[in-house]
């Protein structure tokens, strides 16, 4: 067996073969790729519409220009291939832009359809729109309207109008019913939850989501069901462009969000600040049973007031064509204070325990982010940084009386000072016709030093320890295209150190490979084929040994013995395009070792709520996802999943279970009337088990009513959340004991937004 300096040293001499000995298996010179078209408005030819082709991870360099004759023709030549963006526009019409795949020496036949500007006109009618989704390789891309954005404030909202991904009413992600999911905001990770980041970005920020499930070596492989990436709004071709939205929702709760672009000469400028405030009233119910014989249950009603604060700036610097440099500034504070009101029915005792506590979380976090990137005909080399600092504090309290006299007083206090770092240098060059070579180094620095305090009755116990987190990271991508056929292969080695002060920890490293095919078998259909290896690493406080007693049935605390867990995924796809509707099928596999998961383990009359190690879960199934424009006046977006499970550990052996369920999620648009939209929504999962635990089906449904003003300058929206729902229900178990769950938040939920779009050409 090799051990991990020897296969260290193997992946050292496959990026040097692959760098000094791939231009021998490249085919010959390359070919010209050329795409030509119409650029018409219902039939009609635009003379001098501006045409540009812009490499995807670089709309700010042109790789070909073109201007529209007199019949609306254009013809357009390029060198390179690879993802590209088609950028049209021209005085009068809003601007045009679609992704596309260009294979050496290629030959695309493009018409364009442009909208006449509703700025300049004083009316347009408006029809039915539909998520615009593009596939590649490795990923699926999501571009939102503002018919989509219409009565939403935060992406938590815009991601549950998306197929295959799933939120429930805490915020927690899942895709394809996995979760494990790594969030990046313009492909860089932040210190903020998922669940909070999610609920905090506002949507008018937001362009597109990048959804990849089955990510190349090129990607930090942490996440083990994949990574959402979100693109937020980039400067439009105009010197002055921006968004500013108000919205409002009862029981306390408003936001307000601004974006302003400014682009002169080589020098492009963005400014960003929002705020949000949320009031969200919540009961958890628990009943707990040993051996089938109730002993008691746990009412909690919950009030989660949240508050957060954004305000971002930036600037671009164009050197030359192929040169530039940009550095953005960011400033963010959460804070979030959840009071809670305990009952407890216990069958020993007379008259029930009641009691009240508090949850007290927030962060406070200062970013810097600077970067320069240089994009030349056959290669490009782009360097990033990212450094945070910040504050994080994560406290609790409670007490519990019965009949009014004291029975336990319990409480935390953990202030946490963090930094984070994290930069990378990514080089790409061709190596021929049909051959591109990527190659790239990472590294991520992670320190968090706690100052906890805890007590129990009167007793305390203090202390002082750090977390840290470090992680070195090269990889190599190999991508081969000729005619219908992409190949890609990729290695990425990683060198990681994860410890407590405390508890010292050994470095370990991994080799994580990527394999994706594509095959495109005309030029509506395509099938493709992924493979890759994550990880999934315990976070600080799953990790962190302490434990705290929330009240006198329960502890909870962290696990220091975790291992972080690997997955394999494989998945095929097939896709097919026409002009009304994108079909995407897709038979997929993941193999997990060591899962991370929370558990509960009952030891007499205490309850230990904690994180453990899976040995095998099996994760397998078929999806089904469409985006389709039915008629003029309405579309729908729809997936629906089968997935299967088997979940197996010879420790517990109540872990190992083997089930079916079913999700499906819908997305509809009825175009009324000019200008104004309704939007119907709805998800459905049926019942399946975690590991110890059994949920039930839930469903739910929700509705947004969108009116254009001001010249479609202006939209008007109000939305209900959750009018139709089931809550969140689900059983626990742990040997003879079994705990009956029930999570129902408030319900309905009413909100009303105004969002007002300036420019000035």
């Amino acid at each position: 067996m090799f051990n991990m300096y020897q296969l260290g040293r193997i992946y050292s001499v496959l990026i040097i073969y692959l760098a000094l000995f791939a231009p021998a298996i490249a085919i010959a010179q390359g070919n010209t790729s050329n795409i030509k078209g119409k650029i018409h408005e219902d039939g009609i030819p635009v003379e001098y519409a501006h045409i540009g082709l812009f490499q995807y991870d670089n709309d700010s360099n042109p790789a070909a220009l073109a201007i529209s004759d007199s019949e609306g023709n254009y013809s357009l030549s390029v060198e390179q291939e690879g993802e590209f963006v088609l950028k049209v526009s021209f005085i009068g019409y809003e601007s045009y832009q679609q992704y596309i795949t260009l294979t050496s020496g290629e030959n695309l036949d493009l018409d364009v359809e442009l909208t006449p500007d509703s700025e300049l006109l004083e009316s347009i009618e408006i029809t039915g729109e539909k998520v615009n989704v593009t596939y590649l390789l490795d990923k699926k891309i999501v571009t939102f309207n503002k018919e989509m954005i219409a009565g939403t404030t935060s992406a938590a909202d815009v991601l549950r109008k998306v197929p295959e991904v799933n939120l429930d009413a805490k915020g927690n992600l899942k895709i394809r019913g996995k979760s494990g999911i790594t969030i990046l905001v313009d492909g860089k990770p932040t210190m903020l939850s998922p669940a909070d980041l999610l609920k905090n970005i506002p949507s008018n920020t937001i362009s597109s989501v990048e959804i990849i499930t089955s990510p190349s070596a090129k990607y930090d492989p942490d996440g083990s069901a994949g990574v959402i990436n979100i693109i937020t709004q980039q400067q439009q071709d105009m010197s002055v462009s921006g968004r500013a939205t108000i919205g409002l929702g009862l029981v306390e709760k408003y936001d307000g969000s601004l974006k302003l672009d400014v682009s002169k000469g080589k020098w492009s400028h963005f400014l960003m600040a929002g705020m949000r405030h949320e009031d969200n009233p919540a009961t958890e119910k628990r009943r707990f049973f040993r051996n089938g014989v109730f002993e008691y249950e746990t009412i909690a009603e919950e009030d989660e007031i949240s508050e957060f604060q954004i305000a971002q700036a930036g600037t671009e610097f164009q050197i030359n064509s192929a040169n530039s440099v940009y550095l953005s500034l960011q400033y963010s504070n959460l804070d979030k204070n959840t009071p809670i009101s305990l009952e407890i029915n216990d069958t020993e005792l007379t008259a029930p325990s009641t009691g009240s506590g508090l949850v007290d979380f927030g962060i406070r976090e200062q970013k810097i982010q600077t970067g320069y990137l240089h994009s030349g005909e056959k290669s490009s080399i782009g360097a990033d940084i990212v450094y945070s600092n910040g504050k994080a504090r994560v406290n609790s309290e409670s007490n519990t009386s019965i009949e009014g006299a004291e029975a336990y007083t319990s409480g935390q206090k953990n202030e946490i000072d963090f930094y984070f770092f994290d930069y990378n240098v990514d080089y790409s060059t061709s190596l021929g016709e049909n051959l591109k070579l990527e190659l790239g180094y990472a590294g991520e620095e992670v320190r968090f030093d706690n100052q906890y305090q805890a007590n129990f009755n009167g007793g305390q116990s203090e202390l002082f320890y750090t977390y840290k987190e470090s992680i070195q990271a090269g990889f190599s991508l190999v991508t081969f295209k000729k005619d219908k056929l992409t190949l890609q292969g990729g290695l990425r080695f990683e060198n990681i150190l994860q410890e407590i002060s405390t508890l010292p920890n050994d470095p370990y490293q991994n080799l994580y490979p990527s394999f994706g095919l594509e095959y495109n078998i005309n030029d509506a259909r395509s099938l493709s084929f992924n493979y890759s290896r994550r990880i999934s690493r315990p976070d600080p406080f799953q990790f962190s040994p302490f434990e705290r007693q929330a009240n006198s049935r329960e502890i909870i605390a962290g696990n220091p013995k975790l291992n972080p867990a690997y997955t394999n995924n494989v998945e095929i796809s097939y896709n097919w395009f026409t002009e009304k509707m994108g079909l995407r099928a897709t038979a997929y596999y993941a193999l997990t070792s060591d899962l991370i998961s929370k558990v509960l383990l009952q030891e007499d009359d205490l309850s230990r709520i904690t994180y453990a190690n899976i040995d095998k879960s099996h994760n397998f199934g078929i999806g089904l996802s469409a985006e389709t424009d039915i008629s003029s006046w309405y579309s729908l977006d729809a997936s629906t999943d089968l997935i299967g499970y088997r979940l197996k550990d010879n420790k517990f052996q109540e872990l190992n279970y083997d089930g079916v369920y079913t999700i499906v999620k819908l997305n509809q648009v009825f175009s009324i009337a000019e200008g104004f939209n309704l939007q119907v929504n709805g998800v459905y999962t049926s019942g399946y088990f975690e590991p110890l635990r059994k949920l039930r089906s839930v469903y739910q449904v929700g509705a947004t009513v969108e009116k254009s003003l001001f010249n479609q300058r202006a939209d008007l929206s109000f939305s209900v959340n959750r009018f139709i729902y089931t809550g969140e229900r689900s059983t626990r178990f742990s040997g003879p004991y079994e705990v009956v769950e029930e999570y129902v938040p408030q319900n309905p939920v009413f909100r009303a937004s105004f969002t007002y779009r300036f420019s000035k050409k």
